[in-house]
């Protein structure tokens, strides 16, 4: 006689789950068993591995200074983004930088999800700062070639939809702010000039 979990000790005489005298569940299991390929094992045991990978990247990741990750995601930024884009851009290099963590951007665990959530948020301020200070060093010289395309045009003053026709004709993406600043001094410029 083996061990029944239904019976929870020996099995009875006259189970129903009794075959020819031997425990059917046993016979399940064993010809279960028997069926399985290498391959099936192996997938199982890849997703313990991934699994533990990620319960591990998990721990480190928690474990790191806010400020250490942030240079980090800062770096792959700027790395493997092509352009003048001013934020990390969350539909193209937010899940690669995870996944180069080992990092699960949708299933991960709240704590893990949150520090996340504060790594792309600083990441972007500083991005943001940084973009600010580049149009700043920039503005003198986009203000004094707005007022020289002004007066080309006949204009005493610039409105915001004419900086906007500037910008395009010379090719030239700039925050809100630096735009709004560069109407403004440029109408301060011109009135200056008339």
């Amino acid at each position: 006689m083996s061990y029944c979990p239904f019976a929870k000790g020996d099995c009875v005489d006259g189970c129903v789950m009794r075959i020819d005298d031997e425990c059917g569940i046993a016979l399940f299991i064993k010809n279960d068993l028997s069926n399985k390929s290498e391959t099936e094992y192996d997938e199982n045991e890849n997703m313990i591995d991934d699994d533990l990978v990620q319960k591990e990247a998990e721990k480190i990741f928690l474990e790191q200074d806010l400020d250490v990750v942030v240079q980090e995601l800062l770096n792959f930024t700027k790395e493997n983004q092509s352009g003048t884009d001013s934020f990390v851009d969350q539909f193209d290099i937010l899940p690669e930088f995870w996944k180069s963590k080992k990092l699960n951007d949708v299933f991960a665990p709240g704590r893990v999800l949150n520090k996340m959530a504060k790594v792309q948020e600083s990441a972007n301020k500083i991005l943001e700062n940084e973009l600010l200070e580049k149009e700043k060093k920039e503005l003198p010289d986009l203000i004094k070639k707005l007022c020289e395309w002004a007066v080309g045009k006949g204009l005493n003053t610039v409105k915001k939809d004419q900086v906007s026709v500037f910008l395009r004709d010379i090719d030239k993406d700039i925050s809100n702010d630096s735009e709004r600043t560069l109407r403004v001094e440029a109408n301060i410029l011109l009135k200056k000039n008339k």
